[in-house]
């Protein structure tokens, strides 16, 4: 059970191509390519970048291994060079490194961003317009999915298929207010 991670990069590549009229570079935020996950959003996005927004370079990935302190530093050095990228694309949830690094560059919102997943200090970026958007993955509903799946397969002996993918949400400011309910129910249960 999983959500369709090739989407999910094919989602961001399509965003940004309706947001980024400019000719210039996007950068994606990895957490290491040799995680099939990390890999086919990479995969996604470039291909559908290709398709959709062939005035947008892809620079090489830059891989953070889920490390805070690493994604924040690979950002910082990033923000140094000249041309910036004109997006950013976290596919990870290790995003609020990355984005702390642009606000203290002053480039936040200057330079577009999409992340991935929903939790409570992502929410400020999205209200303010400075995340255009985040790709929620849903865990809740692979978990539940994966118990239904397993349910019908002891009962019934309904053998469900090898990969069962569930597609991404998108949340933007616009339609943030039917999922931050869930942000509190989470929040309550801790």
């Amino acid at each position: 059970m999983t959500a369709d991670a090739h989407t999910s990069g094919a989602i961001a590549a399509e965003l940004f191509s309706r947001t980024i009229h400019k000719t210039g570079q996007l950068v994606t935020f990895a957490g290491d390519l040799t995680t099939l996950d990390h890999a086919e959003k990479l995969r996604g996005f470039a291909a559908n970048l290709a398709v959709f927004a062939p005035h947008l370079s892809l620079l090489p990935a830059v891989e953070s291994h889920e490390k805070p302190g690493i994604a924040y530093r690979q950002a910082t050095a990033l923000l140094a060079r000249k041309p910036y990228p004109l997006g950013i694309y976290v596919s990870t949830a290790n995003s609020i490194p990355v984005l702390k690094a642009l606000e203290e560059k002053r480039l936040l919102g200057e330079i577009q961003v999409i992340t991935t997943d929903f939790f409570p200090e992502l929410l400020p970026y999205i209200e303010s317009g400075k995340v255009i958007a985040t790709l929620y993955q849903r865990p809740f509903a692979q978990g539940k999915t994966a118990l239904e799946l397993l349910l019908r397969y002891l009962v019934q002996e309904v053998t469900p298929e090898s990969v069962t993918r569930l597609a991404p949400h998108i949340i933007l400011r616009s339609n943030l207010s039917l999922f931050t309910g869930y942000l509190q129910e989470r929040e309550e249960e801790q």
